[in-house]
């Protein structure tokens, strides 16, 4: 019995150390958000311009660190998301100067949302979890009315907000479905829904309307949002 206590102890010592080591690899992705949301606050766009491609960037460590010792596909396919979202962060930063900066970060992002539903739908695959209508139909209901609110007014960017839009919603629908694995699963979703929240306010303060503290509602929620899917995803593949 004593020998037994004494191998609990030491698994409980590795379990903890474990635990550390996992918030220790996230401290450079809450520096850099504490880093940005204060230069935000205060208005130091140089800073912003710095460490905003950072905050993806420092979760793609994160990921990268997490799993390095797995070797399954859609990893692969997370961290070129990843890239692409930094990619669009960077685009995005200038698109007030150039209207082909916008084109290029929602281009950039299309393509990263692409790799997230390509990652979505293994670890569906993966579980076996079968077509739902209803949160199908929800989602469709939902890009329909963003769409109808936003082609009026994007002009001649009518083409990219619709095929954007699309992705979007078509991410969102695989993420829905990964709520059937538990709490990973709803980490995903909740992370693909804060997304498309942050993007559709982005373009809705860009077409629509004006909306009010715009900025923080994008930031936050992107913010959350990729915490959220990077952490779940990780998560997953630790698992398996």
């Amino acid at each position: 019995m004593e020998h037994y206590g004494f191998f609990c102890i030491l698994g409980d010592k590795y379990w903890l150390s474990e635990k550390m080591k996992n918030k220790a690899q996230l401290l450079p992705f809450l520096f850099v958000v504490m880093v940005y949301l204060v230069a935000m606050f205060f208005g130091f766009d140089t800073v912003k311009l710095f460490f905003k491609p950072l905050i993806v960037g420092s979760l793609l460590l994160y990921f990268v660190i997490e799993t390095k010792n797995k070797f399954v596909r859609f990893r692969l396919w997370m961290i070129l998301a990843m890239v692409y979202c930094m990619a669009g962060d960077t685009f995005l930063m200038f698109d007030s100067r150039d209207e082909l900066f916008f084109i290029l970060g929602l281009v950039s992002f299309l393509v990263g949302h692409v790799f997230y539903i390509l990652v979505f739908k293994r670890i569906a695959n993966d579980k076996f979890i079968s077509f739902h209508i209803l949160k199908t139909i929800l989602v469709i209901a939902y890009v329909t009315v963003l769409l109808y609110l936003l082609i009026p007014r994007a002009n001649t960017l009518w083409l990219p907000v619709v095929l954007y839009s699309l992705v979007i919603g078509t991410m969102l629908v695989f993420a829905f479905h990964l709520t059937k694995i538990g709490r990973i699963g709803w980490l995903i979703t909740a992370g693909a829904f804060l997304f498309v929240i942050s993007d559709s306010v982005i373009a809705l303060n860009k077409f629509y309307v004006s909306i009010p503290l715009d900025s923080w509602i994008v930031m936050i929620s992107y913010i959350v949002a990729q915490f959220l899917i990077v952490h779940g995803v990780a998560k997953y593949i630790l698992q398996r």
